[in-house]
């Protein structure tokens, strides 16, 4: 009997430290790993927008094709680090470079209609959700969280 109770409290205690581990991992771990890849994304756009005026001063437009500015680039991925590709929106004279979050899919914003906006400064509230898109316009920066 003394056999197993022993193997019933060590059962009891390794579930316990199952149970700890994984609300750690959801209340901790996790959030902090979306808001490092939330930053990661951050710094992607800002090389990327930098790389973007650059080919204007050069060339006089934007390119039509986000890797005509970026493929100099150590680092140049299409892909944002939730592993969904960039929208890269330009006729030339403007851009718009979306990431569309963890759930790789959009917020549902009119992107171009929010071009003409003034650029948001600081982390907008929205950031505090992985799944929100971040994206910066020619203007400035519209939404970029990690700030």
């Amino acid at each position: 009997m003394t056999q197993r109770r022993e193997q019933l409290t060590c059962l009891t205690l390794f579930a316990l430290i199952a149970a700890a581990c994984f609300v750690g991992w959801k209340v901790y771990f996790e959030p902090t790993v979306h808001t490092l890849t939330q930053v990661g994304v951050f710094t992607d756009l800002v090389r990327y927008s930098h790389a973007l005026d650059k080919h204007k001063l050069a060339t006089g437009k934007f390119p039509l094709e986000l890797s005509e500015a970026t493929q100099h680039l150590d680092g140049f991925s299409a892909e944002d680090r939730w592993g969904t590709p960039f929208l890269y929106l330009s006729d030339g004279s403007f851009y718009v470079l979306i990431s569309f979050g963890k759930g790789g899919q959009p917020d549902g914003d009119n992107y171009i209609a929010r071009w003409d906006q003034e650029p948001t400064v600081g982390n907008p509230p929205e950031c505090e959700h992985p799944e929100t898109d971040q994206f910066v316009t020619d203007r400035g920066w519209s939404r970029l969280c990690g700030k």
